[in-house]
């Protein structure tokens, strides 16, 4: 079809008109669903980002025929948008197709690298055991790093990372350098499937059989897992870039990096530098604090419910679903988590998402972490530490036994297994073999959160529970009726305008007026974080429409509460169910999210967390109190606008964010430059004036504490002593 036989579009440029036509590469299509007319400056932007964010427009691996269409699509756009909008326009489109051809190309250099490796000369078959005994062995010296850390810290601040130090004396995350290697693995994988056409009509991968693994050489992976590694940091790279809409810019680079090349070569380096922004800060912010989330919440809703459950060996036979029983620790964490990010009570909801209630995607999950905890105790071999194989239906047979039934095991192997679009091996730990054989990858489930772990899962499979106005909604009325206060909502229509307000709650002589919002978060992922950051920018639109509807027609608060907005101070607030937050809000609407709500009305301090071992049966936990929520003895609205407002928990996990160079070698001529953020353990002399506390008292604190747990050690051990001896 011919562009002038497609009608143009009259409305401005919509990214639901344009993905179509780029993903069939049909320039026509795209032109004609541009505007007549001429293009603003904010519509010319919306064009670039659309470019840049499409996935459409860049080949990871060699693609030939695809490749010569794009180009082809690309001269056409560029052509006709010049003679259409002018020069300036076709420029700044093409400035996103110069950040395609960089980012092909980039990957295209790294595989052409990784396919000159040895292993990549091995049967698929092969390349694939000795890729699985090399995740063995570095399973296990990551096991052994973990082991070493807890025994090192006899005491053992709750809100830092475990960490341990390589062999150069440097300090590393454990759990960060572990998801490196998984989706080093991860990457890899993916190569073969896509090479061998390894997926299932539901994209879930079937490998090929892995009968030779004991017999395989992990080292022979090395080269390869440098270059996944690679490959992985460019691909987070450059999704910064096009997603999160920074600059970059790339520059000859300095003599001292073209003097440390390992091998000489005439050709240039140049070095291309990221600066990411502030979204993406916050992003990692949340990121983080959905972690500490989890250990904060520690069976927090079960204690309030019916007490702490029994852990049951799985032994006996089936184990009843939370709230009745749990197989390890981590699934009363994992409910915890649920509850507070969720708001809603998980255990009586009997609902099925993707063919499990949320109590069986737990059990899932968390019997997946005990099945890895006892082979990485008892397994004989590094491979059979670290790398779990079940037979046909034999991990059916242990998710029955704990509980679920088994089309519902059925399923949760079918959705927990690795497929085309998996993100991460955390929720996907398992690899499908032929005949029904199961691989486990112990490393990815050991010490997972199955609450995170679910939530990822069913984010991804765009399931997860959405009950806006419903049940998260009626926890936060739930939480503010139990403070003594009236909330009430507002469901009305004046002409044609609908205004659904969530919760009103008018407390002293403020109105606070919250929109309840069930999204999740983006786990670090340039891509999610950029969309869930869009509907951020949505949200605050809607709330200040729906705000602006209340000041026209105040009736309605009058109606629906029983007071009258005269006597108030509007205070509009955006409430996520999961931890995002954002210091002073967005153009007047503040931004909160409900751990962050429940934790200023049950506890008036933020409390510094001590763990300390006594003796091998005792565990005491001291906590500090370093931040005054209400500043008084109880909640008052000036201490909730306050918090609303400061973000505290927010600003907290920035004030610890550790900005990290970051510089790796792309390609023989391209070096990439950019800034990762890390979380830094707690600086108490710069926390101190933040949130107003003496960070010499709160050490004096510590150390008195120190002592008399030192003091009750060498008691344990004296009484010990005396008993063995007989001297009582």
């Amino acid at each position: 079809m011919k562009l002038k036989d497609v009608p143009a579009s009259s409305t401005g440029v919509s990214q639901a008109t344009l993905t179509p036509a780029l993903k069939a590469l049909s320039a026509s299509r795209f032109l004609a669903a541009l505007p007549l007319g001429g293009l603003s400056q904010a519509e010319v932007d919306k064009l670039v980002g659309i470019l840049l964010r499409s996935n459409d427009l860049v080949s990871q691996m060699p693609n030939p025929s695809r490749q010569t269409r794009r180009d082809a699509f690309v001269v056409e756009v560029l052509s006709e948008v010049g003679s259409r909008y002018g020069v300036d326009v076709a420029a700044a489109i093409e400035e996103a197709f110069e950040v395609h051809r960089t980012v092909e190309a980039s990957y295209h250099a790294i595989g052409s690298v990784l396919a000159q490796q040895p292993l990549r000369k091995l049967a698929p078959q092969a390349e694939l055991e000795v890729l699985l005994a090399r995740l063995a062995d570095r399973s296990e010296q990551m096991f052994v790093h973990a082991q070493r850390a807890m025994e090192r810290q006899g005491r053992l601040n709750l809100g830092n990372e475990i960490r341990s130090v390589d062999d150069d004396g440097a300090e590393f995350s454990i759990d960060g350098v572990s998801g490196a290697f998984l989706e080093g693995f991860r990457i890899h994988l993916s190569m073969l499937a896509y090479e061998g056409s390894w997926f299932a009509a539901d994209d879930v991968i079937i490998a090929p059989s892995v009968g030779g693994l004991s017999s395989a050489v992990p080292e022979a992976a090395a080269g390869c897992e440098a270059l996944a590694a690679i490959w992985r940091r460019w691909a987070r790279f450059e999704r910064r870039r096009r997603f999160w809409g920074g600059e970059w810019t790339r520059q000859p680079a300095p003599a001292e990096l073209v003097a440390a090349r390992p091998v000489s070569s005439s050709d240039g380096l140049d070095t291309l530098e990221y600066m990411p922004g502030e979204a993406e800060l916050l992003d990692w912010a949340a990121f983080e604090r959905s972690k500490e989330v989890a250990i904060q919440s520690f069976a927090k809703a079960l204690l309030l419910k019916q007490g702490t459950p029994a852990i049951t060996d799985i032994s006996g036979g089936p184990v009843d679903l939370l709230p009745a029983a749990a197989v390890r620790d981590h699934e009363l964490n994992g409910a915890g988590y649920l509850v507070t990010v969720l708001g809603q009570d998980i255990f009586d909801d009997d609902r099925r998402f993707a063919g499990l209630r949320l109590v069986e995607w737990l059990r899932g999950y968390a019997l997946l972490g005990l099945l890895a905890d006892r082979a990485s105790a008892a397994g004989d071999t590094t491979l059979n530490r670290h790398l779990l194989h079940f037979g046909k239906g034999v991990l059916e047979a242990h998710l029955t036994g704990a509980g679920l039934g088994i089309e519902a095991a059925e399923a949760f192997i079918r959705h927990a297994s690795v497929h085309r679009r998996s993100g991460d091996l955390f929720d996907t730990p398992l690899l499908q073999l032929p005949d029904g054989e199961l691989l486990l990858v112990g490393m990815a489930a050991l010490n997972a959160d199955p609450g995170q772990l679910t939530l990822s899962r069913l984010n991804s499979l765009e399931v997860a529970p959405k009950d806006k106005g419903t049940v998260f909604e009626r926890a936060v009325m739930d939480l503010f009726e139990s403070r003594g206060l009236k909330p009430f909502t507002i469901d009305a229509k004046r002409g044609t305008e609908n205004y659904q307000l969530d919760v009103l709650v008018p407390w002293g002589r403020y109105l606070f007026v919250i929109e309840c919002k069930n999204r999740g978060l983006s786990d670090n992922h340039p891509e999610a974080g950029f969309y869930f950051a869009r509907h951020i920018d949505e949200f605050v639109d809607q709330t200040q429409r729906q705000v602006e509807g209340l000041k026209a027609h105040p009736e309605l608060v009058e109606l629906a509460g029983g007071i009258s907005l005269d006597d108030y101070e509007i205070v509009p607030c955006i409430l996520f169910s999961q931890p995002f937050s954002e210091p002073d809000g967005r153009d007047g609407v503040l931004i909160s999210d409900w751990s962050g709500l429940t934790r200023f009305f049950e506890d008036r301090y933020f409390k510094r967390l001590h763990h300390h071992r006594v003796s091998p049966k005792l565990e005491v936990v001291h906590r500090i109190a370093i931040y005054d929520q209400w500043r008084g003895d109880t909640p008052t609205p000036e201490g909730l606008l306050r918090h609303l407002r400061t973000a505290p928990q927010t600003n907290l996990m920035l004030h610890r964010a550790d900005v990290r160079p970051e510089l790796f070698q792309v390609t023989g001529t391209l070096v990439a430059s950019t800034l990762e953020y890390t979380k830094g353990d707690e600086d108490l002399d710069a926390l101190g004036p933040i949130l107003g506390f003496d960070p010499q008292s709160v050490r004096d604190l510590q150390a008195a504490f120190e002592a008399a747990v030192e003091e009750a050690k060498q008691a344990h051990n004296a009484a010990a002593d005396e008993t063995e001896t007989g001297e009582v």
